[in-house]
């Protein structure tokens, strides 16, 4: 069974190239996972609860 989508090629390939550069990075794969969490922080938050120098 084949699911539909709105999205486009190019989407699809932008997201993909996306979690490869998570995977690669820890410290924005951690980025990225706490904001999607937590929802909208600052700059300062994020330094200082994940604590990144």
């Amino acid at each position: 069974m084949s699911r539909t989508s709105n999205r486009t090629d190019g989407d699809i390939v932008r997201d993909f190239l996306s979690v490869a550069d998570l995977l690669e990075e820890p410290q924005l794969a951690q980025i990225y996972a706490y904001v999607a969490r937590e929802g909208e922080a600052t700059v300062q938050e994020v330094i200082d609860e994940l604590e990144f120098a």
